[in-house]
């Protein structure tokens, strides 16, 4: 700012003697103003500067405080970029290289369980008033032809999404069968497998043929105990 004046009064003195232009003075001028201005920002700065090194939150400076506050949301944030999951499994379709860039809720790759396995067989509706819980069930997979497996039912479904009504705001929209002979409805039921199944690898979306045979089936059971053991052998060829 001295400098500035003292090179404003020097041209404005050889402007009247004559000795220099009116654009060299005003030029000088405009230096001297915009010094001015500079001065006066730089102490309101200094200000600004004073009061936040001043503020205080719960004794600790506040400047200090955000930046510890940032410093915590940075990490968090952080922490969330690894993945964890609360149970022991197997990363499956996982696609991702190294400079990936994903946003929240992205899906980037599917986990399978491998400590609880299930088999859910679709059983007609009116075959569901003789299947009880904890009855033997014997299967068989398409993975390992030829070879029978046994288990026990854990649970039977309760509905499917065929009565489930939609909340449209309107009046029910009602689909009436238009033949007489109506097809029956297919309900869950769910079977426990064992963790290793008898040794043999386990796949989701595996297919099975399920065979739940009641104490009443009688010969009946045995029948279809033997069609079971048939029909597993020629998956060899289908």
């Amino acid at each position: 700012l001295d400098y500035t004046k003292k090179e404003y009064l020097r041209y404005e003195k050889l402007a009247r003697q004559q000795l220099s232009s009116k654009d060299n003075r005003d030029e000088a001028y405009n230096n001297y103003q915009q010094a001015q201005a500079q001065v006066l920002s730089t102490i309101d700065a200094i200000k600004v500067l004073n009061s936040q090194l001043n503020a205080m939150i719960d004794g600790e400076n506040a400047s200090v405080k955000l930046a510890q506050a940032e410093l915590a949301s940075a990490q968090y944030e952080l922490d969330k970029t690894t993945f964890v999951v609360p149970f022991d499994g197997i990363v499956d379709n996982l696609q991702l290289s190294v400079g990936s860039y994903i946003e929240a809720d992205d899906k980037v790759m599917t986990v399978i369980d491998t400590a609880s396995w299930w088999l859910v067989a679709n059983f007609k509706e009116n075959a569901l008033s003789i299947i009880e819980e904890n009855q033997p069930v014997l299967f068989s997979l398409f993975m390992y032809p030829n070879t029978l497996f046994s288990s026990r039912v854990d649970n039977l479904g309760r509905g499917n999404v065929a009565g489930q009504g939609s909340p449209s705001g309107l009046l029910a929209q009602i689909d009436n069968p238009n033949t007489w002979m109506i097809r029956s409805k297919r309900f869950q039921v769910r079977i426990k497998l064992d963790q290793t199944l008898n040794g043999n690898t386990q796949r989701v979306g595996a297919s099975a043929r399920v065979l739940i045979v009641p104490e009443q089936a009688g010969i009946m059971g045995f029948i279809a105990h033997v069609y079971l053991r048939v029909v597993s052998f020629f998956d060899y060829i289908y």
